[in-house]
C-alpha cells in the first residue's frame, strides 16, 4: 500500500466503511463506495501521499494536540434535522450511490441487500412491514448499534430483484434508515516485497523509502516500536503460527484460559483465541490465500533476528478473516470484522483492499 488514504475516496465512504470508530491507518478504496456502516467519533483518517513520512505534526501523535487534517465527516441524519458529531450523513450516501458512473464500476452481490431500521421497543418488527411482505423471504440480523433510547438494527435480505432497484425504492421509504448493495472488495497485491518469500530486511525497501529506520528510537516521535498497540488486520488471515509472527499476534487471554466450548469473555464469539474468521464463523482465522500474513508482516514483524522486521516490530496483530481464498470481500464480512475489532480492545485497524 503506498496511500493509507486512496485518490477518490469520499468522507463519506470513510464513514461508512469504518463502521464503530477505530483509528484506521490503511485503506485501498479505488472506486468510491458509499456505505451506511458509520464512523465513530474517535475515527481518524490520516491522507498520506506516496511519499509522506507520519510525523507528531501531521498525526497529532506524542503528546501533541490533533491537528485538522481537513477530514472531519459532515454528518447529518437522513432529514437533514440533526446535526451530531456520531450522526451519519444518510442522505448524502443515498445520493452518492445513485451515480451510473460509481454502478457500473462497484462490484456487488446479485442477490442481497443491506438494510438499517432505527427501533425502539414499541417498533413493529420487520417482517409485519408491507414491503417486506411484498418482496422478501428471508433475513438475518447482521448488527446492531446501541443509540441508547433505541438502536440501529442492521438487516441482510435476500432478494431474486434487481438489487440497485430494491435499493431505491427501499430508501423511499419512512421505516427505512438506509438500504444499500452488498458491495465486495478484493485484497490488492502492489508488488512489495513478502517477509514469507523474501526473509531479509535489505528486500523491504519501504523501510529505507519511508525512512522509517530514521524514526525508531527517536524520543521526537515517542515509542515508534508499537509496543502496547493492538493491530486489527482484516484481511484474508493472518498465519499466526508463522516463525516472524507467533511472538506478536494478539491473544484474547480469557478465553486462551477459559474453557473449552464456552464464551469465557461473554464477547458473543466462543474460543476466539487469536481472533474470528467471519469467513467460516470460526474462531480461527488462518490464512488460506496469504495475502492477510504479508499485511501483518509488514506492520509487526518481530526484531528475533529471523527474515525481515515489521514497521512496528512490538505491535500485536489481531487476526480477523473477512477475505476469502480467492482475496475477496463482501462488506458485510468486513463491517463485522470492524465491529469485532472495536468490541474487542484494537487500536487500529488496517484494511488493505480495494
Amino acid at each position: 500500500m503506498s496511500k493509507m488514504v486512496r485518490k477518490g475516496l469520499t468522507k463519506r465512504t470513510i464513514a461508512g466503511l469504518t463502521a464503530f470508530g477505530l483509528a484506521v491507518t490503511c485503506f485501498g478504496i479505488n472506486a468510491e463506495m458509499p456505505s451506511l456502516f458509520d464512523l465513530g467519533s474517535d475515527t481518524r483518517v490520516i491522507p498520506v501521499s506516496d511519499n509522506t513520512v507520519l510525523t507528531p505534526e501531521n498525526t497529532g501523535s506524542a503528546g501533541g494536540e490533533e491537528q485538522d487534517n481537513g477530514t472531519s465527516i459532515d454528518n447529518s441524519q437522513k432529514d437533514n434535522n440533526l446535526l451530531t458529531e456520531d450522526a451519519v450523513d444518510y442522505k448524502g450516501i443515498i445520493e452518492e450511490s445513485k451515480d451510473e458512473e460509481f454502478r457500473q464500476i462497484a462490484e456487488i452481490s446479485k442477490d442481497t441487500v443491506v438494510v438499517a431500521r432505527e427501533e425502539t421497543d414499541a417498533s413493529e418488527s420487520i417482517e409485519s412491514e408491507v414491503w417486506f411482505g411484498n418482496q422478501f423471504a428471508d433475513y438475518r440480523v447482521l448488527m446492531e448499534k446501541d443509540n441508547g433510547d433505541s438502536k440501529t438494527v442492521y438487516y441482510e435480505i435476500e432478494t431474486t430483484d434487481d438489487v440497485w432497484d430494491t435499493v431505491d425504492e427501499l430508501n423511499e421509504l419512512d421505516s427505512v434508515l438506509i438500504a444499500e448493495p452488498v458491495y465486495i472488495y478484493h485484497t490488492m497485491n502492489d508488488g512489495m516485497p513478502s517477509a514469507v518469500n523474501n526473509p531479509s530486511m535489505s528486500s523491504q525497501w519501504y523501510l529505507q523509502d519511508q525512512e522509517v529506520e530514521s524514526i525508531w528510537g527517536n524520543e521526537l516521535y515517542g515509542d515508534t516500536s508499537g509496543e502496547g498497540t493492538v493491530v486489527a488486520v482484516i484481511d484474508t488471515g493472518v498465519d499466526y503460527k508463522h516463525e516472524d509472527l507467533k511472538d506478536n499476534i494478539w491473544m484474547n487471554s480469557a478465553e486462551l484460559f477459559g474453557q473449552d466450548g464456552v464464551d469465557d469473555d461473554g464477547n458473543g464469539y466462543v474460543d476466539d483465541i487469536y481472533g474470528y474468521s467471519f469467513v467460516s464463523n470460526t474462531p480461527d482465522p488462518m490464512d488460506d490465500n496469504g495475502h492477510g500474513t504479508h499485511v501483518a508482516g509488514i506492520i509487526a514483524m518481530a526484531d528475533n533476528n529471523t527474515g525481515g522486521v515489521g514497521i512496528a516490530y512490538k505491535s500485536k496483530i489481531m487476526s480477523i478473516k473477512a477475505g476469502q481464498a480467492d482475496g475477496s470481500l463482501s462488506s458485510t464480512d468486513i463491517a463485522k470484522a470492524i465491529n469485532y475489532a472495536s468490541s474487542n480492545g484494537a487500536d487500529v485497524i488496517n484494511m488493505s483492499f480495494g
